[in-house]
């Protein structure tokens, strides 16, 4: 499961962290808006997250900006929010990528300036506010607060450039596979194929 570039794991990690998870009932050049390329919004289906949960994910793109919306579901049919966050940041594309037997890919990295965590369920907002999460005890249902910087109790937040590739098929995005620790954390680990099971779909364009 691609683990970049959406930032899924980040929602997992604060709630293990706080406990906070409640159990309620053409030219695909970004840098170049006219020629269409990853200019627009870009939803996943909803998947899996690994912890039990489910995600959907928006890419919303404009020029090098990027924001990065991933929403946790407590069912598979993605209908019943827990949490949300939402990351700011700048992408820049690099060179092509052969991929054999197929069209190339394009190399693009990642860097992150905010992230917005979202609340949606009261037992969870309870909880961080018990654990005054972040230093705060103002939480509230749907209201969003930018948490880099914010210690979990393993240091401050922090999110790390990110080195991938990208594919646009149409109106089909797709992104690096991504499955090993550590991969897409430095050039030298950005990956080289592409990743099928998990595309993004354009709902508007740039």
């Amino acid at each position: 499961m691609n683990r970049r570039f959406t930032n899924t794991a980040l929602a997992s990690a604060l709630c293990l962290t706080l406990t906070a998870c409640g159990d309620s009932g053409g030219d695909d050049n970004p840098a170049n808006p006219s020629g269409g390329g990853l200019e627009g919004s870009w939803l996943s289906s909803c998947v899996p997250d690994g912890e039990g949960e489910f995600d959907t994910t928006l890419l919303e793109i404009s020029g090098r900006d990027l924001t990065v919306t991933v929403t946790t579901f407590e069912d598979p049919t993605c209908t019943r929010r827990s949490i949300g966050i939402s990351s700011d940041g700048s992408l820049t594309p690099g060179e092509q990528v052969p991929i054999p037997g197929e069209a190339p890919a394009t190399e693009v990295t990642i860097r992150y300036g905010s992230v917005a965590l979202t609340l949606f369920e009261e037992q969870s907002v309870q909880n961080f506010n018990a654990a005054a999460a972040c230093g705060r005890t103002d939480w509230s249902v749907g209201v969003s607060f930018d948490v880099i910087g914010c210690d979990l109790g393993t240091g401050p937040l922090v999110l790390p450039d990110e080195y991938n590739i990208y594919r646009v098929d149409g109106n089909v995005l797709l992104l690096g596979d991504i499955e090993a620790d550590g991969a897409g954390e430095t050039p030298q680990t950005r990956p080289s194929t592409l990743d099928r099971s998990e595309p993004f779909v354009r709902t508007t364009a740039g």
